[in-house]
């Protein structure tokens, strides 16, 4: 009973796969001159086409309605552009393509503090059926740290030359031609928790129209069915996941981050002088930071017996303290409700979103770690290797517990429900 329900449900969800897009997950924060941003997604749409005609197979648009895209999108002076690629399926007409395409978006508005991204994405759809061109025209408002949300309208344009196998053709083989058009709005979020990466949600819902033409002979149906259903018009519901990774222009001297605290110790080469005297202090000296006054351990010279004033050598911090320090900073720069949304996330897409986020968590990719942290900037080199891997350690384990922990719920209520429904 059990099985059935679940080959039931699992053959009713790839059912609802659409032959059919309307999103596309890019970062909508406004990028420097310069930065590049490199993103993964996962795409599900539901819905966009239906049976409209009597023909089997002919309801194929030779758009990918599940699919997974890498894009590359670099910033300009009041704009952003760049390629990206994809592979998809169709499975209630069990096909699979690729995809290749190009952003364009312009920054407008940007003087009056709530600017937009105002552009398209053009593409193309490569498939056995054929290749259809796909143009996405579409304006969003942007998002940056403290203000995740985002919204937009979009609208959709899509025109192919495609061939299909059916029954009741003179020919083996027909050719359609298909095209689609439509509109809608887009609606998420981006938590740019972080300053080299993000994670984004987002759900896009369009109306569309299709039309679909053929010059084929056919041989049972009447020609006048190709009318139907024309003029209707079909919703697309869309769920996307994605994350991005951020690049600052290696030439652009400003700094992402705030200029690390000074650092006192015994490395440092700048001279440092007795603010009442003048005189140069030795590069060791470290002060009090309540009094401000420099902290002296008294020596004596082995020839003369004299005393003689030196700074005070730092401690070197020892092994399991480094440790220490490096979980605690994880522990701080870790969002809990950002990775349970990701994982949550990964389950209503699925099945892309599943592999996506077990790779970014086992991975190790897009740390969060602080490379200003002052602990941090202390160290040596070797110290600064042990602090690096005990911080990425700590932060697998917190980013496991956060999307595995959300995604084991997602599974235990799927069960449940399945449960209930035999009882």
């Amino acid at each position: 009973m059990h099985h059935s329900q679940i080959t039931f449900l699992c053959s009713f969800l790839l059912v609802l796969v659409g032959c059919h897009n309307n999103a596309h997950l890019r970062t909508q924060k406004v990028l420097k001159p310069g930065e590049k941003v490199y993103s993964g997604s996962g795409v599900l749409a539901v819905g966009g086409v239906d049976d409209i005609t009597s023909y089997d197979g002919v309801d194929n648009t030779g758009v990918m309605g599940l699919r997974g895209e890498v894009s590359m999108l670099k910033g300009g002076k009041d704009f952003e552009s760049g390629p990206y690629l994809g592979f998809g399926a169709n499975f209630n007409v069990e096909e699979f393509g690729f995809i290749a395409g190009y952003d364009y978006r312009k920054y407008t508005g940007q003087g009056s503090g709530s600017p937009k991204k105002l552009g398209a994405q053009i593409e193309v759809n490569f498939s056995e059926a054929g290749a259809v061109f796909h143009l996405r025209p579409s304006i969003t408002s942007t998002t940056k740290r403290g203000r995740p949300l985002y919204g937009g309208i979009h609208g959709l344009l899509a025109i192919g030359s495609l061939a299909e196998y059916g029954y009741g053709y003179y020919d083996d083989e027909i050719d359609y031609r298909f095209n689609s058009l439509g509109a809608g709005l887009t609606a998420g979020a981006e938590f740019l928790t972080f300053d080299n990466n993000s994670i984004q949600l987002q759900v896009d819902v369009s109306m569309v129209k299709n039309a679909f033409s053929t010059d084929a002979e056919l041989l049972v149906f009447d020609p006048d069915d190709w009318e139907d259903g024309e003029d209707e018009l079909f919703p697309i519901v869309t769920g996307s996941i994605g994350m991005s990774f951020f690049k600052p222009d290696p030439t652009n001297k400003e700094s992402f981050e705030p200029l690390p605290t000074p650092s006192y110790n015994t490395k440092q080469t700048q001279p440092i002088f007795d603010p009442e005297t003048g005189e140069k202090l030795s590069s060791g000296m470290r002060f009090d930071p309540e009094t401000g006054e420099a902290i002296i351990e008294t020596q004596f010279n082995p020839e003369t017996g004299e005393q003689i004033a030196v700074a005070e050598e730092k401690q070197k911090m020892s092994y399991n303290e480094i440790v220490v320090q490096a979980k605690n900073a994880a522990k701080s720069r870790h969002n809990r409700a950002t990775y349970n949304a990701a994982g949550v996330a990964s389950c209503i897409i699925y099945p892309i979103g599943l592999p996506v986020a077990i790779l970014y968590t086992e991975s190790g990719i897009a740390s969060n770690m602080n490379p200003y942290d002052p602990v941090y900037l202390d160290l040596d080199s070797n110290q600064k290797n042990q602090y690096k891997h005990a911080y990425k350690q700590e932060e697998k384990q917190l980013r496991r517990k956060s999307i595995y922990g959300a995604e084991g719920f997602c599974v235990g209520i799927f069960f449940f429900m399945i449960m209930l429904g035999g009882m």
